[in-house]
């Protein structure tokens, strides 16, 4: 897990799982496995659990600022190898293959929403630093609002979108 501070103070920590969320949010992730259950189309009753390894990961982050709230954006970009599944015959069709990026996307999503969601409800403090994107790109924005900023940030809107790409596809028929 990870600790999380506010200031010089420990305020809560961040769970494994967790933990994996935050590295995609501050594109720090280095690796991982995303565990899923899919759910065959063909066969509502075919149910098989999948490992996703993670092999790259890019998150890009971005706002809107726009009658005086922000948006914040993060694209993530994933590239993962087919680590374990248990279809019974072993191999996957080309469109179970783009289910399964599909199912795995709305997965990291989720997840990310998620775990933004608790920090704003629970620690109410931005430990993604959402507010270095401000600094950055216009500093005299940034002045205006730091000294409210922890409130700036638990009122803003996040829009995730996720993409997950299967790279050993030759397990696919």
């Amino acid at each position: 897990g990870i600790a999380v501070f506010n200031k010089d103070k420990m305020i809560d920590k961040l769970t494994s799982e967790e933990s994996k969320y935050y590295l995609f949010i501050v594109d720090e992730l280095k690796g991982g496995i995303i565990p899923l259950k899919y759910e065959a189309k063909k066969n509502k009753t075919d149910i098989y659990n999948i490992s996703l390894e993670i092999s790259k990961s890019k998150t890009k982050k971005s706002y809107k600022y726009k009658d005086n709230k922000f948006t914040f954006t993060i694209d993530t970009d994933t590239e993962v190898y087919l680590g374990e599944y248990e279809k019974q015959n072993g191999v996957l069709s080309k469109s179970e293959i783009k289910d399964i990026e599909k199912m795995a996307a709305k997965h990291i999503e989720h997840k990310i929403k998620e775990l933004i969601n608790r920090v704003k409800q629970k620690q109410k403090i931005d430990i993604f630093s959402f507010s270095n994107l401000i600094y950055k790109k216009d500093y005299t924005l940034w002045k205006k609002i730091s000294k409210n900023w922890n409130q700036i940030f638990i009122d803003s809107d996040i829009i995730v979108n996720a993409n997950v790409d299967i790279h050993n596809t030759a397990l696919v028929k």
